[in-house]
C-alpha cells in the first residue's frame, strides 16, 4: 500500500507516527470525522455494519462493530451505545459462548436479532468443533445446544427477525425445525436453510432422515411457528421434504428460493400446489441442480395444471440442470403480467430441442403449443410485456430465428445477457430489435476479445443513432486499447465472472 502513496502523503504518515500520544490525540481531534455528532456517527456505523455482513453461508468475516470499538474512545462509546449495531449474531460451529453472550448483551433485551449459524465447514475445522463431517447425530445435538443456549440468553425465537442455518448433513436442519415448532418465532420474516453436502462424501444421503414423521406436524414448518414469514430460501434441501406432503410446506411468502439436493425432483402438480399457496410472490427462484430423470416422469401436456396467477411477481429465475423440460413445465404454469426480470438456464440443449423451442415461442406469443391450431382465434401477445431484464446466459444452442422472434416481442427490454456465440448469431441478423437496450452482457470462454462476437451489431446500432450504452464482458483477457474510439457511444465494462 505504501508504495502507492505520493511523497507528500508518505511524509505525512511518517510524521504522524513520530508524534507523541498527546500530539497524536490532538491531531486526530482536528480531523473532520472527529467533529461529527454521536448521532450522525452512529448512523454511519449502522450503514457500514450492513455493508460488512457477507452473503448468507459465508464462514469467516469481521463485522464492523468489532473494528469500531478499537479505533478510539469516541468510536467505542458510540458503538457500545448503539444496540442496533450488535443485532447480527454470527455463530460458527466452534463458537465461543462468552463472545456470543457479549454481543447479545450489547444488543439489549428488546431489539430483534438476525441469527446466523454456520455449521458446515469441512475438515480440519470440524475437528475443532469435536465432530466429524459425517457425524450427523453429533451435529444435530450441536444445533440443539446452540438453540438452548440462545434461549438461555433470552435471545430465542421470539426475538428473531431473520435466521440462517448452514449444515453439512440434513438431520441438524430437521432438528432445528422441530425445535422451532415448539418455540414459535412470531417476528421471523426471513429464513435461510442450507444443507449443502461435501460432494465427495459417499455417506451423504439426503433421504436418510426422511421418515414418516418428517411429513407430519412435528417436522413441518407450522403456521403458528412462523406466522409472519415472508422470505424463505431452502438450498440443497431435499425436494421430497419440501414438496411430497398433503399440504404446502410454506404459505404467504413474497420471496421464495428453492435449490434441489442430489436425488429428487418434484412432480409438476406438487410444484403447482406450493406456488398456489404463495400468490403474493414478488421473487421466485427454482434450481434443479444436478438431479436428473425428470423428463421420464413428467405429465403429458394435456394434463398440465392450470396457471397460477402472480400479480406482484417481478423476478423469476428457473434453472433446469439437465432438465430443460422442467423449466418449460414451470414457466408454462406461471402467469406473471408484471414480470420485469427473467433468468433461464440449463446445462445444455440441442438446437432442435422441443422444450427450448416451446419456451421461446411461449414468451413471444403467450400461447401454449396446443393453442396453435388453425381454429384458435386468440390474439398472440408477449407473455411478459413489461420485461426489462433477460438473462439467457445459461441457455445455449438456441434456434436463431426463435430467439429473434422472442427479442422482437420485448420492446421494453433494457438489459440482455447472452452467451457470446448466441449473441453473434441472433443479434447479428437483427440489429433493429430491442430499441431501448441499455446493457448487453456477454458470457464468453476462451482468450479472444469477447466483444468481437457483437462488433457488427454495436457498429450498426451506432450508425443508426441508437448505440448500446454499455457492453459487459469478462475481465480476462484485458481488452485492447481503443475500444471507445472504435465504438463511440458504447462504454466497455469488465465483469468478474
Amino acid at each position: 500500500m505504501s508504495g502507492n502513496l505520493s511523497p507528500l502523503k508518505s511524509s505525512s504518515v511518517a510524521n504522524e507516527s513520530m508524534l507523541s500520544l498527546p500530539e497524536r490525540r490532538d491531531h486526530n481531534n482536528k480531523q473532520f470525522i472527529s467533529k461529527l455528532s454521536d448521532e450522525l456517527l452512529a448512523r454511519i456505523f449502522i450503514a457500514t455494519t450492513g455493508l460488512s455482513i457477507r452473503p448468507r453461508g459465508t464462514y469467516r468475516f469481521t463485522l464492523f462493530p468489532d473494528i469500531a470499538i478499537q479505533v478510539c474512545s469516541q468510536w467505542m462509546r458510540v458503538a457500545l451505545a448503539s444496540p442496533t449495531l450488535w443485532t447480527h449474531i454470527h455463530i460458527r460451529e466452534h463458537f465461543d459462548d462468552d463472545d456470543v453472550s457479549l454481543w447479545i448483551s450489547r444488543a439489549g433485551r428488546d431489539v430483534l436479532l438476525d441469527i446466523e449459524i454456520i455449521d458446515n465447514i469441512l475438515e480440519p475445522y470440524c475437528g475443532v468443533a469435536f465432530f466429524d463431517i459425517t457425524d450427523w447425530a453429533e451435529q444435530a445435538f450441536h444445533i440443539a445446544r446452540i438453540f438452548k443456549f440462545l434461549c438461555s440468553l433470552k435471545a430465542g425465537p421470539q426475538r428473531w427477525k431473520s435466521f440462517s442455518l448452514s449444515v453439512l448433513q440434513p438431520e441438524p436442519l430437521y432438528k432445528f425445525i422441530q425445535l422451532l415448532n415448539k418455540q414459535p418465532a412470531p417476528n421471523l420474516r426471513y429464513l435461510y436453510l442450507c444443507s449443502e453436502p461435501d460432494w465427495n462424501d459417499d455417506e451423504f444421503d439426503e433421504d436418510r432422515p426422511l421418515t414418516k414423521a418428517h411429513y407430519g406436524k412435528a417436522y413441518s414448518l407450522s403456521e403458528h411457528a412462523v406466522p409472519n414469514l415472508r422470505h424463505a430460501e431452502f438450498i440443497y434441501v431435499s425436494w421430497r421434504y419440501v414438496f411430497e406432503r398433503p399440504k404446502p410446506l410454506l404459505r404467504g411468502l413474497t420471496t421464495l428460493e428453492l435449490s434441489a439436493g442430489r436425488n429428487n425432483l418434484a412432480s409438476l402438480p406438487k410444484i403447482h400446489q406450493l406456488l398456489s399457496a404463495n400468490p403474493d410472490l414478488k421473487s421466485l427462484q427454482i434450481s434443479a441442480g444436478s438431479t436428473s430423470d425428470y423428463e421420464f416422469d413428467r405429465l403429458p401436456d394435456d394434463q398440465r395444471p392450470n396457471c397460477v396467477h402472480f400479480s406482484s411477481l417481478k423476478t423469476l429465475s428457473l434453472e433446469g440442470g439437465d432438465n430443460i423440460s422442467l423449466v418449460w413445465d414451470i414457466i408454462s404454469i406461471i402467469n406473471a403480467p408484471s414480470l420485469e426480470n427473467l433468468s433461464l438456464a440449463n446445462n445444455g440443449i440441442d438446437e432442435d430441442d422441443i422444450f427450448a423451442a416451446n419456451i421461446l415461442d411461449y414468451i413471444s406469443t403467450g400461447q401454449l403449443p396446443e393453442s396453435n391450431s388453425p381454429d384458435n382465434t386468440t390474439t398472440s401477445k408477449p407473455l411478459f410485456p413489461l420485461l426489462r431484464k433477460l438473462d439467457l446466459e445459461g441457455l445455449v444452442s438456441l434456434d436463431t430465428q426463435k430467439v429473434v422472434n422472442m427479442l422482437s416481442s420485448l420492446p421494453l427490454l433494457a438489459h440482455l445477457s447472452m452467451a457470446c456465440h448466441q449473441a453473434k448469431k441472433s443479434l447479428g441478423v437483427a440489429p433493429h430489435v430491442l430499441p431501448h437496450l441499455e446493457v448487453l452482457s456477454l458470457k464468453c470462454l476462451g482468450s479472444h476479445q469477447h466483444y468481437q462476437a457483437v462488433e457488427d451489431f454495436i457498429t450498426r446500432r451506432a450508425l443508426d443513432g441508437t448505440p448500446i450504452p454499455f457492453l459487459e464482458v469478462p475481465v480476462s483477457p484485458p481488452p485492447e486499447h481503443g475500444f471507445e474510439e472504435r465504438f463511440p457511444g458504447t462504454v466497455l465494462r469488465l465483469r468478474n465472472d
